[in-house]
């Protein structure tokens, strides 16, 4: 019975977990987004600046796709539940079995690490600085629409 209430209690707090991570994960995706399209209406041509860039979008599109996943396994448990919840009573009580025992020995392999979503929001807070050096060393693209005469006066 006790292995029960503590299984019981492990998969609420899994579950506030799974949530909290995922507004981890999105938070950290929209800093990076942020600084990418930032980055997009500057005129950069220094090369170190367009390696970060580089860098951060892959950082971005792999923070997206881990979000993803963590959305579509929260949706995926969800159904479960909600399916078990419809069914007869000794299906509830098999599906609880499995449901224990599966998470006693193998804990949830699909959520994301903590050190993944710390490097995220590593990455995230670095696009901050990535910012002040993008803004230091290039300009605004709407400058570019002008003669350039204009463009190097506007600069100034």
């Amino acid at each position: 019975m006790n292995k029960i209430i503590s299984g019981m209690i492990d998969k609420y707090e899994r579950r506030s977990s799974a949530e909290e991570q995922m507004e981890r994960l999105e938070m950290a995706h929209i800093k990076m987004e942020i600084a990418l399209e930032t980055f997009n209406k500057w005129q950069i041509t220094d090369g170190p600046l367009l390696r970060w860039q580089k860098k951060l979008k892959r950082a971005a599109e792999e923070c997206d796709d881990t979000l993803r996943k963590c959305r579509q396994h929260v949706q995926e448990e969800q159904e479960t539940e909600q399916a078990v919840r419809n069914s007869f009573f000794p299906r509830r009580i098999a599906h609880a079995t499995k449901s224990l025992i599966s998470s006693i020995f193998h804990g949830n392999i699909d959520e994301p690490s903590r050190s993944a979503i710390r490097r995220f929001e590593w990455l995230a807070d670095g696009a901050n600085d990535f910012l002040r050096s993008v803004e230091s060393a290039g300009t605004p693209r709407c400058y570019l629409f002008f003669d350039p005469l204009i463009g190097n006066l506007l600069a100034v």
